[in-house]
């Protein structure tokens, strides 16, 4: 069986930090850890999770932008950083409820007991869907988990997707092309994004020509068909299929 891709969705703006915009991806080559909000960075002091670069595990979430990059997951293991069952955020901020969940306290030892170290984690990923899903392709696609947890988190009545997607963390920033299987993005992204490739050395032009050509999907999200979020989530669990 396939292992779930690592998600990146990117695009939305930040007060004072970097998102992958077509020129900055084409000059600078790298998803960067500082792309992210004040708020992020109170999550990661308060659950002592470092500076981190997120991902999840086979979900593009619209709410980050519109620009998705799937990459390869098996990179991940490798390098500093680390894993949660569920969306750290979303249990910091109060989103995700669980037994015993109840005060700060409570929250930073639930997220204590459920992080997960990266070696290992694709099989780990395999593990918790064999157990809570019909399929991995049905947990990309966002179904709901076909049995609880013991603290009632994946199935609790409040709790949405992000109770039980997965999220990783790498304490690195990462090179945009590296382990890149796709790249969906909105056709206007893409018109200005190979008009910012027609700027670089000859060299660095075809690697990213080679990206557009055989690893990128255009969207018209304004369009009647699917949102660019959406889309990609279809494609990620044919390969799953």
């Amino acid at each position: 069986m396939a292992n779930v891709p690592l998600v990146r969705t990117e695009g939305k703006p930040y007060t004072a930090a970097a998102t992958a915009m077509p020129a900055g991806l084409v000059r600078d080559g790298l998803l960067l850890r500082a792309s992210k909000t004040d708020a992020t960075r109170e999550v990661e002091r308060a659950f002592d999770l470092g500076d981190c670069l997120y991902f999840y595990a086979g979900h593009a979430c619209p709410d980050f932008g519109d620009v998705v990059l799937v990459y390869d997951p098996e990179w991940s293991e490798g390098v500093s950083g680390g894993a949660t069952l569920f969306d750290t955020g979303g249990v910091y901020w109060g989103k995700i409820a669980a037994d015993g969940m109840n005060s700060g306290a409570a929250a930073k030892a639930y997220v204590d007991t459920h992080k997960v170290a990266l070696p290992g984690w694709c099989g780990m990923l395999q593990t918790y869907l064999t157990e809570y899903f019909e399929t991995p392709a049905g947990y990309v696609l966002g179904e709901p988990p076909r049995v609880d947890d013991p603290t009632h988190r994946l199935r609790g009545p409040h709790n949405e997707r992000r109770a039980w997607t997965w999220e990783v963390r790498v304490h690195q920033d990462h090179p945009v092309r590296l382990n890149l299987r796709l790249l969906c993005m909105t056709s206007d992204f893409a018109d200005e994004l190979r008009m910012a490739v027609l700027s670089l050395p000859p060299d660095e032009a075809a690697t990213w020509e080679d990206v557009l050509d055989h690893r990128s999907l255009r969207v018209d999200a304004a369009g009647p068909g699917p949102t660019v979020s959406i889309q990609a989530e279809r494609t990620i669990a044919s390969w799953l299929l």
